[in-house]
């Protein structure tokens, strides 16, 4: 044995068998409990090491024993000194459960618990000290392992309390029984309730008063009986009073046995989703009441053409029953010609129709136009097409109706301004003469100033000038003549209203001559140009002029005509026809624009009816109104901004 004790050289003892026993028992004991012995004198000097408090202070079985200053270098030098107060006499008394950690030569720092024993003689002194040295590190290690468990479980506990709060959802548990236990921070915020007041059958004084009167209690218990998923949709009241729609689910959960332990829960908020849905619902029940009272048919079909709806006015268009359409394809409706354009243009895009003409079919093998509109739905990966199909045979005989119509009225006004020209014919062939004549004269002049014996060319030139003037003048009279005979459909183009005024006062002024009648104009300068006929404005103003030239025929010697032109603060040109002719009857106002209603005797009762349709087919407005004294004035707008058709 490596341990053994100073002593002066004795008389060896024998040691019984027992006894080694008992030693072996002992020693195995100690490295059991990781327990060494340390025997030292009062100065601290080793008299006994056990073989397990070698290994505990990291000496090897075959050193000496080591001195106190070798034990004092296994610890620190603070810890030593505290150590050896440990030892200082103190009679009988025992100290214990003091540790320190060791400092071992391979690094490592056990923990090691001291108790020391005085041992006394007969005298009362301090003979030795026997000291009980037990590793205590693993336990240490242990104890701080646990309570960083214990720690980090608090620290989960508080975060899944934490998180359990924060979700935006109402979480809540409760007993085998349906008594509420737990209910999470967002139940409490939103019924302002405390999770206390909640518990047991607290909970229920937040519910609707229609809840608990329509069988929520009956449904929660019977969920209870068979164990089964609850699920709910209920209204909850807020803190403020309002309620709001909730869905409450809970699921229970069963111990290893299957054996229901809790329930538990949660209430999620579909309030705006409850509201959106009734607005759905109200919304389609609108949009259905709209399509089966539409007139037009309306007609859903999916990708392959097969029809999927078709509402109550389908019937009377085509002459089929809703319900005999579902299921056949749309070319049902269509004639064989347009069959084949319907499966090209599907074949390469989408259809999507938009106010297109086509020819469809009925029932009885009748075929008749239709306008359709179709639109592409996409939804769930399929493609659907709904379209509207208006019946527009009607609006064809009326289109039909409208264009004869519109020729009569162009006729008529052909056969106006012809009549018109008719009457003008003494003063437009005197229009017409006085140029040509001048002309002649002209030429005259420039032969005899080239026939002299020294030809004047100067002289000739003048003349020839004069003569082309004279010529083109005329040309001019004759083409605005030819114009207004022209029989063909409105052009519209840009023109210069000013300049219609100026053409036509020309032509008139012979006409305004012969009664003795002057004419005047009032332009307003930088006028814009518009889209207009040309021919048109020229019989309208023909016709408005006339006519005030035919109201002075008989009248005092102040005789004038005045056109006047401006431009309005609504963008539109504004003229004036201004006479002092004999004036308007207040009863004849209202009548003059009547077809054939005349105040005159050759009159036709069409020139003005003719005029009004022309200036309002352009977008305006002509009427007249008495002067303050004497005559009548005649006026009308154009829009500046009128489109070209």
């Amino acid at each position: 044995m490596h341990s053994s004790k100073r002593r002066k050289k004795d008389t060896p003892k024998l040691i019984t068998p027992q006894a080694q026993k008992s030693e072996s028992y002992l020693l195995e004991s100690q490295r059991l409990r990781h327990a060494g012995c340390w025997v030292c004198s009062p100065d601290l000097e080793t008299t006994y090491l056990s073989p397990e408090m070698f290994r505990i202070l990291g000496f090897s079985m075959g050193d000496p024993l080591p001195s106190r200053q070798e034990i004092g270098r296994r610890f620190a030098p603070e810890d030593w000194e505290c150590i050896t107060k440990l030892f200082e006499p103190v009679g009988s008394e025992k100290i214990a459960n003091t540790e320190f950690p060791a400092v071992l030569p391979d690094g490592s720092n056990p923990v090691i618990r001291m108790v020391v024993h005085p041992v006394v003689d007969s005298g009362g002194d301090v003979a030795e000290f026997v000291v009980t040295c037990i590793d205590v590190t693993e336990p240490r290690q242990a104890a701080t392992a646990l309570q960083k468990a214990f720690d980090e479980a608090k620290k989960s506990e508080g975060q899944l309390r934490a998180i359990i709060d924060t979700i935006p959802s109402q979480l809540w548990c409760g007993l085998p029984d349906g008594a509420n236990e737990f209910s999470n921070k967002t139940w409490e915020d939103f019924t302002g309730m405390s999770s206390e007041e909640g518990e047991g059958r607290g909970w229920t004084a937040a519910m609707h008063p229609d809840e608990m009167t329509s069988g929520l209690l009956d449904y929660w218990q019977s969920v209870m009986a068979t164990g089964e998923t609850y699920d709910r949709e209920a209204r909850i009241r807020r803190f403020d009073g309002v309620y709001r729609w909730f869905l409450c689910r809970a699921a229970p959960l069963r111990d290893e046995s299957g054996k229901v332990v809790k329930w538990c829960g949660t209430n999620l908020d579909i309030h705006d989703r409850k509201l959106a849905e009734e607005e759905l619902r109200r919304s389609e029940e609108r949009y259905r009441v709209i399509v089966e009272a539409a007139t037009d048919a309306v007609i859903s079909m999916d990708e392959d053409g097969a029809i999927l709806f078709a509402n109550r006015a389908t019937t009377g268009i085509f002459g089929y029953d809703p319900s005999e359409l579902i299921g056949k394809p749309l070319t049902t409706l269509i004639p064989e010609f347009m069959r084949r354009l319907h499966v090209a243009e599907s074949g390469q895009r989408p259809l999507t129709w938009q106010g297109t003409e086509l020819t469809a079919l009925r029932q009885n093998g009748q075929e008749f136009p239709v306008e359709v509109s179709f639109a592409e739905m996409t939804g769930s990966g399929h493609n659907t097409f709904t379209g509207f199909i208006r019946d527009v045979s009607e609006r064809k005989r009326a289109e039909g109706e409208r264009e004869r119509l519109r020729r009569a009225e162009s006729d008529l006004a052909h056969i106006n301004r012809v009549s018109t020209m008719g009457q003008l014919t003494a003063s437009l062939s005197h229009e017409i003469k006085q140029p040509i004549s001048a002309a002649i004269t002209d030429a005259k002049t420039c032969w005899r100033w080239l026939s002299r014996s020294e030809p004047d060319l100067s002289e000739a030139r003048e003349a020839a000038s004069r003569a082309i003037k004279d010529v083109t003048r005329a040309s001019e009279i004759i083409t605005r003549i030819g114009l207004l005979f022209k029989k063909g459909p409105p052009q519209r183009e840009s023109v210069d209203v000013n300049e219609i005024i100026q053409e036509m006062i020309a032509l008139l002024r012979a006409e305004a001559n012969r009664h003795s009648i002057s004419m005047s104009d009032e332009l307003a300068s930088d006028l814009p140009q518009i889209m207009a006929d040309r021919i048109q404005l020229q019989q309208v103003l023909m016709n408005l002029m006339l006519n005030g030239i035919e109201a002075m025929k008989e009248t005092g010697p102040s005789r004038n005509l005045r056109i006047k032109s401006q431009q309005e603060e609504t963008r539109q040109l504004l003229v004036s026809v201004i006479d002092t002719g004999v004036g308007l009857r207040p009863e004849h106002i209202d009548q003059i624009f009547n077809a054939f209603f005349t105040s005159k005797s050759q009159g036709t009762g069409m020139g003005l009816p003719i005029s009004r349709s022309i200036i309002e087919s352009h977008g305006g407005r002509l009427w007249a109104m008495p002067n303050s004294g004497q005559g009548a004035t005649f006026q009308f707008t154009l829009p500046i901004d009128a489109p070209a058709n």
